[in-house]
């Protein structure tokens, strides 16, 4: 085996004698393998295609292959010639096997790969509500007038934070599920490792602000214009954006000073300080004071004290209050904060204050994933579903919106809002007799009751989303996976395609006439609608039926399934 070397390399590394069948070559031969699968399916002319294809070939091989093949063998006197690969930027130092990182490898939530798929639409389902749910929130509070009110504006710096939480941290468990690739920059993660500290550190003191307003709310009702003014709220929420953004600087500021690590590998989902922690070679025992300090009592124990103890006088002036209906009333109002408070802390107990003990480091994974999906995505509806203000203000934005879609459609539609009858005229139709020359239909809906047509909207418009992203990402896949190339996975793709359509076709009458309050359909579209649903309905039953064949022959009669 021949090996050039550079001259630095020269003047620190020996030249040894190694027989071809000794084990220290296999690093390199599973490396060349990886370089023969990818060079296989290239058509080559000659020779100088051959090696113009085998040099970028060899510039693709993934960091996270080299750097398997580096730590499996640590111990191998062939594998320090792995690091010639472009992509491998790890120096491993021979005496001590500890590394100079300038990347790191995201472990993720599991390993199974049976459950890579589930959790990747879990995780996309969350984040896709998480944003909408926000995003929605936001939108309200800024375009209702009636919501520009201290606890409104808390709650918008709020929306806004989880939503910035959720995009840093459950970025990289999408990212890696598409493309593969679960390295991140030294720089990068360190990035990310500021920017979750310095955002948790906001929510917290944001949620304390919130408890001092709900606190001059109920004690103090008749001054509460007078103390939370507007300047009162912007110097409140920019002294929280500064003072989370200041918080996190000193021990990721050690954290980035750290030169050595055992290992490339960090088993989280995202880059926290304490799996970093965990796989440094450096002196940790400054970073661990510190940590323990300001997590302690800078991060968790002072906004923790200014959240609650606001609650206890909020508590002795409920009971002070006589009669039911007032406490009741007075509860109501700091009730949605008191869950997320509740919520948020409960979860970050169980993600840092519970012991460094090996069965209970993966649980805390899970207490992490919480804390950075379920708890963005249930703040929105916490303080949303029982909110009458936040309701009233999804009516009035859903209102004016109706207006506007009326006046392009009269703009852009004339004949088709001409063509529009109101239902009383058609009532008073069918009140004559043996009336048959009828234009459209009003269709009812699902119910009548004023109360429960948004929350039927919202859980329709999340089943439509949840099944138009499943049945899309697994068309995509069998479409893109040439292992699925498949009868069954064929037939699953054309079921795919008859659900989404059939969703479509059926259930956009509910959500089109939640937005414009026109439940009117014309006597063609309703005849359309009748077949498109008819067929579709017998083609999935065919396509079952098929599936089901399709099967029988795997099963019964193996040998002859890919003949038939």
């Amino acid at each position: 085996m021949t090996m050039t070397l550079g001259k630095g390399q020269r003047k620190s590394s020996s030249i040894r004698s190694i027989s071809s069948q000794s084990p220290h070559l296999n690093p390199i031969e599973n490396l060349w393998r990886e370089q023969k699968l990818n060079v296989a399916h290239q058509q080559t002319r000659n020779l100088k295609d051959l090696k113009k294809m085998c040099t970028e070939k060899w510039d693709t091989i993934t960091a996270e292959v080299s750097a398997n093949l580096v730590k499996n063998n640590r111990k191998n006197h062939c594998a320090s010639t792995l690091l010639t690969a472009p992509s491998f930027t790890g120096t491993y130092l021979a005496d001590s096997s500890k590394t100079n990182i300038r990347f790191f490898i995201i472990n993720g939530i599991t390993d199974v790969p049976e459950l890579q798929l589930p959790i990747f639409l879990i995780v996309l389902l969350i984040y896709l509500i998480t944003l909408g749910g926000n995003m929605t929130l936001l939108l309200l509070v800024c375009l209702d007038h009636r919501l520009h009110t201290p606890m409104y504006f808390f709650l918008a710096n709020l929306s806004i934070v989880d939503m910035s939480s959720s995009t840093i941290t459950l970025h990289k468990i999408l990212s890696s599920f598409i493309t593969g690739d679960k390295t991140i920059s030294y720089t990068s993660c360190m990035i990310q490792s500021y920017m979750f500290g310095s955002l948790i550190g906001h929510e917290l003191f944001i949620l304390a602000a919130m408890s001092y307003d709900r606190y001059v709310a109920i004690c103090n009702p008749l001054r509460y214009h007078m103390v939370m003014n507007p300047r009162t709220c912007s110097l409140l929420a920019s002294s929280c954006w500064v003072w989370g953004f200041l918080q996190v600087i000193p021990p990721v500021g050690i954290l980035f000073n750290f030169s050595c690590y055992s290992s490339i590998e960090v088993n989280h989902f995202f880059c926290d300080i304490g799996p970093l922690m965990k796989i440094t070679c450096d002196d940790t025992s400054l970073l661990e004071n510190l940590f323990f300090i300001e997590g302690l009592l800078v991060l968790n124990l002072t906004p923790f004290l200014l959240t609650f103890i606001p609650y206890i006088f909020i508590i002795i002036t409920i009971l002070k209050i006589r009669g039911g209906v007032g406490r009741r009333k007075a509860f109501y109002t700091c009730s949605s904060h008191l869950t997320a408070v509740i919520l948020l802390y409960t979860t970050l107990v169980g993600q840092y204050l519970t012991p460094n003990l090996s069965s209970i480091l993966e649980s805390k994974k899970y207490f992490a994933l919480f804390n950075m999906a379920a708890v963005p995505m249930l703040n929105p509806l916490i303080y949303s579903l029982k909110n009458k203000d936040v309701k009233r203000a999804f009516r009035w934005t859903i209102g004016h919106m109706r207006k506007y879609l009326s006046v392009c459609c009269m703009w852009i539609a004339p004949l088709i809002s001409n063509r529009s009858k109101s239902r009383s005229e058609v009532l008073e139709n069918k009140m004559l007799p043996n009336q048959t020359n009828i234009r459209y239909f009003i269709i009812g809906g699902i119910t009548d009751i004023s109360e429960l047509q948004l929350l039927i909207f919202l859980i329709v418009l999340l089943m439509c989303l949840i099944t138009l992203v499943g049945n899309m990402i697994l068309l995509f896949l069998v479409c893109l996976d040439n292992r699925l190339h498949t009868p069954m996975y064929f037939l699953l793709g054309k079921l795919s395609i008859v659900d989404m359509s059939s969703l479509t076709i059926s259930l956009h009458k509910i959500l089109s006439s939640f937005i414009t309050g026109d439940k009117n359909v014309s006597y063609t579209t309703c005849m359309i609608q009748m077949y498109m649903f008819g067929s579709l309905t017998g083609h999935e039953l065919l396509i079952l039926a098929a599936k089901s064949y399709d099967r029988y022959v795997a099963i019964c009669n193996p040998f002859r399934y890919h003949m038939l």
